[in-house]
């Protein structure tokens, strides 16, 4: 009951918190006005001119921004990949050491039961490493072809890759 109660007054002094930090923006303060400000009348001082906000096109940024995007797909697949092929290893080696290590004891007699456990174990390592390897290799690179065409795509539409050479 106490936890409950302690979470509440939390969660109420978090947004508190919260709702008071929303009042004390920047656009709720007026900025202060110049009554009849002076023109500016040197020609070396620009201070009034408009900014110039440079919007030159930078290819670098764009396929810095097109490898990031390639980047995380093909280390989200190859993840996802290893942890499915992990899985499928140890559901096939864990049996698949059982029965072999079970049937090579089998001619000592009561070993046979914990001989089958450790093959188990060993079954098991040697599948989560070979399916980790296999489920990364086969998810991460199909996505790894796709991403590396969508690089392709996405650097030609910004203009960064010239167009195909025209054959003469």
């Amino acid at each position: 009951m106490n936890i409950s109660r302690a979470l509440i007054a939390l969660t109420l002094t978090i947004s508190g918190v919260g709702l008071a930090a929303g009042y004390a923006t920047a656009e709720s303060v007026e900025p202060h006005a110049v009554a009849n400000p002076a023109p500016n009348t040197s020609p070396i001082d620009q201070s009034n001119a408009p900014l110039q906000i440079d919007d030159a096109h930078d290819p670098q940024t764009d396929f810095n921004n097109a490898i990031g995007v390639a980047a995380n797909q093909v280390g989200l697949a190859a993840t996802a990949g290893a942890i499915a092929g992990t899985a499928v290893g140890v559901a096939i080696g864990c049996p698949l050491g059982a029965v072999t290590a079970g049937f090579t004891a089998l001619p000592t007699g009561p070993i046979a039961l914990p001989a089958a456990a450790l093959g188990c174990v060993a079954g098991a390592s040697i599948g989560i490493g070979i399916g980790a390897a296999i489920g990364t290799a086969v998810v991460a690179g199909p996505v790894g072809v796709a991403s590396a065409v969508q690089v392709y795509n996405t650097l030609h539409a910004a203009g960064d890759i010239a167009g195909p050479v025209p054959s003469y």
